[in-house]
């Protein structure tokens, strides 16, 4: 009964995101005004509207280049910027070390390491998780009865 249940509930969400995806897609101001079908009389009319929208993809496209290229240039002067600092730092680390030897031997990488946790915070959790469960089982001891 349960697997129906949740069959069921799968199937109709799966539906429903399906419409939404087409809903979302229409809102395309190109969808919207390019592709729909327009029945023009007028041979002028229909070759102006045909420049009209050329030029409208075209111009389209040259925006698309222009960011792709700023943004391959700035990821590219982001990578040297964190190539030069880490260079940086490690010749400070260096100076440090002959000044202090006790320093040990550290790796620099750009990512940060993961925050502390508290102890008294893992104790807070295993006593909820502990609440749960014990919750848990009375209510199945109400079901049962």
């Amino acid at each position: 009964m349960r697997f129906y249940f949740l069959y069921t509930i799968i199937f109709i969400s799966f539906i429903l995101s399906n419409d939404n995806l087409k809903s979302t897609k229409n809102h395309d101001f190109e969808k919207r005004v390019f592709n729909q079908q327009i029945k023009i009389q007028n041979p002028d009319a229909m070759k102006a509207y045909a420049n009209l929208k050329q030029e409208f993809y075209e111009q389209k496209e040259n925006i698309d280049q222009n960011y792709e290229r700023k943004i391959k240039t700035l990821k590219k002067s982001k990578r040297n910027e964190i190539k030069n600092l880490k260079e940086k730092y490690r010749n400070r680390l260096k100076r440090l070390k002959r000044r202090y030897p006790e320093i040990p031997d550290v790796d620099i990488h750009s990512k940060p390491k993961p925050k502390p946790v508290h102890p008294d915070s893992e104790k807070k959790i295993e006593e909820k998780k502990k609440k749960r469960k014990q919750i848990k089982k009375k209510n199945k001891n109400k079901y049962k009865e």
